[in-house]
């Protein structure tokens, strides 16, 4: 009997055993750090925006008084025809604000004429001298013109009429993107070569006497010139 319960005893401990082993070694098991849940990721979205300032803002009419211009008033030389111009008109700065470049592209509207009287059928060689001729649009617009030029700085120094596509660089943290400066300039055009001399002089006079301002509109497109991330 004795006997017996000694092999009883032996065999809970062996089990007892047994069990802390197994203990252990489950321990062992899911001795790791292991958590669950939820993050996020993001990616910023690049900034678009272009600044545009000035006097020709946007799609914005702007004039300029044909007082502020006028005619050469030199005698035509037989050869040369006589120009004269307001010079560059510094009339909107154009800034990329952006994360990305830009390629920005200007152009003018057709030009308004402002005129006191009806146009008539054109002065010429044949009619200068008569009181009752007027000048036709189409000579108005011969002679009096506006042009569209950019640089990159807003003192006009070697910049270029605008044609094509200006690309602006892109900004860094919206400080230092690309800048372009937007001149106009009205030249006034004398129609010595197709009239002579005592024509052309009386279309200027009737144009400085009866046309009081021209006007338009410049537009201006801008479209991304690269992306992000950089290539």
């Amino acid at each position: 009997m004795t006997k017996k319960k000694n092999i009883a005893s032996k065999l809970v401990l062996v089990l007892f055993v047994l069990t802390l082993i197994s203990c252990c070694l489950l321990g062992s098991t899911f001795a790791r750090y292991v958590s669950g849940g939820t993050g996020s990721a993001s990616v910023g979205i690049a900034k678009w925006e272009i600044d545009i300032s000035g006097q020709g803002v946007g799609t914005t009419d702007f004039e300029l008084n044909t007082q502020g211009i006028s005619p050469d008033d030199s005698a035509y030389d037989g050869s040369t025809t006589r120009v004269n111009e307001t010079g560059k008109i510094l009339v909107a700065t154009i800034e990329n604000k952006s994360d990305v470049a830009a390629d920005v592209s200007v152009s003018l509207g057709t030009m308004a004429i402002t005129c006191d009287v009806l146009y008539g059928d054109g002065i010429n060689a044949d009619n200068w001298n008569d009181p009752d001729a007027a000048a036709s649009e189409w000579q108005i617009r011969q002679v009096l013109q506006i042009k569209l030029y950019w640089d990159d700085t807003n003192t006009y120094s070697d910049g270029k009429e605008c044609s094509g596509t200006q690309e602006l660089a892109a900004s860094m943290n919206g400080i230092g993107g690309g800048e372009i400066y937007i001149f106009a300039e009205v030249t006034w055009t004398s129609m010595d070569a197709m009239y002579g001399e005592n024509a052309a002089d009386a279309l200027d006079t009737w144009i400085g006497e009866h046309v009081s301002k021209i006007s338009t509109t410049i537009s201006y497109t801008a479209v991304q010139g690269s992306e992000l991330p950089n290539a």
